[in-house]
């Protein structure tokens, strides 16, 4: 998850710094299996995909836009947009993580004569990212795992009107009966925590 990747290691030395006496524990796990530790008391919170259950509150954390990222160096990078079939004919590095976000961008390709060029499928970000800069090929990514990259000039995001509008949401969640009101403090570090632990996924 790119949230728990690049968003997590900046907040939770806020979320300590403003609540010293809070201890934390992190565990890294599918949205499902989240979810169920949750529902089992295992975890105070949890940082999952778009996901719903009766027993649980969801409140929207981060909406992390998908886009098409070049390198500087690619013929795309000189384009102000791009065509779904240009893409098509481009080998792609594509990562694979089974949301129907993922699924989305694999239907962009439906409406085309032939199959896109996939060159790699990847189940891990960093990995595909890393593809990407090494000219393997060009690929979707979210916006949160290339930010230095951007910064720095090494990739580009090149916009495909057929694409607009996909994004990563990413919610907090905590047991509604019985609950806890750490999802507030996730979300805008606004409350304490009265010196209890945290376990959050």
């Amino acid at each position: 998850m790119s949230v728990a990747n690049y968003v997590i290691p900046e907040l939770l030395p806020r979320l300590k710094q403003k609540y010293p006496d809070t201890q934390i524990k992190l565990t890294t796990a599918s949205s499902e299996a989240i979810l169920e530790k949750v529902l089992a008391k295992e975890l105070d919170l949890g940082l999952v995909r778009n996901i719903t259950h009766p027993h649980v509150d969801s409140v929207k954390f981060y909406e992390d836009p998908i886009r098409l990222f070049v390198r500087e160096d690619h013929p795309f990078a000189a384009k102000e947009e791009v065509t779904i079939e240009e893409v098509g004919r481009e080998p792609l590095v594509f990562f694979e993580c089974g949301s129907l976000d993922w699924m989305r961008i694999h239907r962009l390709f439906e409406t085309l004569d032939r199959p896109p060029n996939i060159s790699m499928h990847v189940d891990n970000l960093e990995t595909a990212k890393k593809l990407v800069l090494r000219g393997v090929g060009i690929g979707f990514l979210p916006e949160l795992c290339v930010r230095e990259e951007l910064l720095e000039r090494k990739v580009r995001p090149i916009p495909i009107p057929a694409a607009s509008g996909i994004s990563l949401r990413t919610n907090v969640i905590s047991l509604k009966a019985g609950g806890t009101a750490y999802s507030s403090i996730i979300v805008d570090l606004s409350r304490g925590s009265g010196g209890r632990n945290i376990l959050f996924g």
